[in-house]
């Protein structure tokens, strides 16, 4: 049989993960579109847009999402490489009035496999099953503490994040936050010596725009990988837009 290629097979998924999605009526559903901008001064760069859909409402829920990405970073001493990846999955969420946990399993379609160590960075650098759990904790609105941890199992390659905000300031249609976060991400296969390993951590400020479903969310900070002899910096931007803010707003006014 022909095998299929890295564009066939991400179609494949995304259709999958978007057929799920839609076994509820769209009004029924919470939908949320994410977008991330990172860059680094090691030379590494990610663009990240994504999407998931869930039903409203508390309790046990079904979740599904596909997420595309495009990550940079030098292949030799004079040129940069590329991987893009494409990964649906499905999985369970579990929302409460003061926040949410969910847990994912998926599959990444990645452009190209790659086993040097910066080739392994983000993703994993190989296409295979992927899980993930996330938690998230806002409480009244004051807070926004998060937990996030993502295993490609075929290279054995964890992201995982760490993320603690307090709101500085409120107004009627949205409110300001800030605090910190820390990413590590690497190899957890000890005995790889060809192995990736970085740590992130800086200051990050959050604006939530509720007329609009928005939240901006910018950092920025210290690096330090196994590939450099120093200490670098970082810079994120996100943007998240959610339907459920949106209708809040508009329940409010209402």
């Amino acid at each position: 049989m022909k095998q299929l290629t890295f564009t066939s097979r991400a179609a494949i998924g995304g259709a999958l993960a978007l057929t799920l999605a839609a076994l509820n009526p769209l009004s029924a559903q919470v939908v949320t579109g994410v977008g991330v901008g990172e860059v680094s001064g090691d030379d590494v760069s990610l663009i990240l847009l994504g999407g998931a859909v869930h039903p409203g409402g508390l309790g046990w829920k079904p979740v599904a999402s596909l997420t595309g990405y495009r990550v940079s970073f030098p292949a030799t001493a004079d040129e940069n490489a590329e991987i893009w990846a494409l990964t649906p999955a499905v999985g369970l969420r579990y929302r409460m009035s003061t926040g949410a946990v969910q847990a994912k399993v998926g599959y990444t379609f990645q452009s190209e496999d790659r086993e040097e160590a910066l080739g392994r960075v983000f993703g994993g650098g190989n296409s295979g099953v992927v899980t993930s759990a996330q938690a998230d904790y806002w409480g009244d609105g004051r807070w926004g503490l998060q937990a996030i941890g993502a295993l490609n199992l075929e290279s054995e390659y964890l992201w995982s994040r760490g993320r603690a905000m307090r709101r500085v300031y409120g107004w009627d249609t949205g409110s300001a936050l800030a605090g910190l976060d820390a990413t590590w991400q690497g190899d957890i296969d000890g005995s790889d010596l060809n192995r990736y390993r970085a740590f992130q951590i800086g200051p990050v400020a959050q604006w939530v725009i509720n007329p609009l479903g928005l939240i901006v969310i910018g950092g920025a900070g210290i690096k330090d990988d196994n590939t450099i002899r120093d200490e670098t910096w970082y810079a994120r931007l996100e943007l998240v837009w959610s339907s459920s803010l949106r209708r809040r707003e508009t329940v409010a006014r209402d």
